[in-house]
């Protein structure tokens, strides 16, 4: 009967903590970016999946975190999350090369100059 469950799309039971977390995160990061966009007329609408936006909010985020742990640093969750936010931005309206070289040359900068002041602005989510 299981094989039957799984056929049509029964919701698949965390098995641990840390997929608890991600099936959280997945139901309130994406809808968040999204409302706070509509509010400000910008990016992601929904030309950007919800995927594709934890897609980018694990690779920013985990690539600014790498460069701040060298900086002996740390970067505020609102930070994170406004930095999150102008790289969606970038993403959607000038697609994933130039995004990806984007991405390269702010974490050159980051860590040679320290974060930018745009960047430091704190983003609540919820």
């Amino acid at each position: 009967m299981g094989w039957l469950k799984s056929l049509f799309g029964a919701k698949k039971t965390p098995r641990n903590a840390l997929e608890e977390v991600d099936i959280l995160a997945r139901k309130i990061i994406p809808p968040s970016y999204r409302q706070i966009a509509a509010a400000n007329g910008c990016a992601p609408s929904n030309v950007t999946s919800d995927e594709q936006i934890m897609v980018i909010y694990q690779e920013v985020g985990t690539r600014f975190r790498e460069i701040s742990k060298k900086r002996g640093e740390h970067l505020s969750a609102g930070s994170m999350n406004m930095i999150v936010f102008k790289f969606l931005n970038v993403y959607e309206k000038m697609g994933r090369d130039v995004y990806d070289s984007h991405l390269v040359h702010e974490l050159e900068l980051y860590e040679r100059d320290g974060l930018r002041e745009d960047y430091k602005h704190e983003l609540k989510l919820f």
